[in-house]
C-alpha cells in the first residue's frame, strides 16, 4: 500500500489531479488512495453503489464493460497518446 501512496503522491506533484475510474467496485482501495493525495475522481457508478464514492459521478443501471467502452468512447474521443502529448507540451 505505500508504494500506491508514493506513486499517487509523486503523480500529484507532478500536476495530475484528475483521475478516471474504469471499475469502482474493483479499484475501491485506489479510489481511496486518490483521495487522500487531493486527486478529484470522476467515474461511472452503478446504481447499487453510493454516488458519493467519487468526486463526480453518473449513475448508470448495470455493471457493463460495453456501457463503460460506449461512455468513454462517445465522450472522450481523444486518444490517451493525443492527451499525454497535450499535457506534456503545457
Amino acid at each position: 500500500m505505500k508504494s500506491e501512496f508514493l506513486l499517487f503522491n509523486y503523480l500529484n506533484k507532478h500536476g495530475f489531479h484528475m483521475a478516471l475510474i474504469l471499475d469502482v467496485l474493483y479499484h475501491k482501495n485506489t479510489i481511496f488512495l486518490l483521495h487522500r493525495n487531493q486527486f478529484y475522481t470522476f467515474a461511472l457508478i452503478p446504481l447499487q453503489c453510493s454516488l458519493y464514492t467519487v468526486n463526480f459521478a453518473i449513475p448508470i443501471s448495470n455493471e457493463s464493460p460495453f456501457l463503460h467502452l460506449f461512455f468513454y468512447n462517445d465522450y472522450f474521443p481523444y486518444s490517451l497518446v493525443s492527451i499525454i502529448a497535450v499535457c506534456d507540451s503545457i
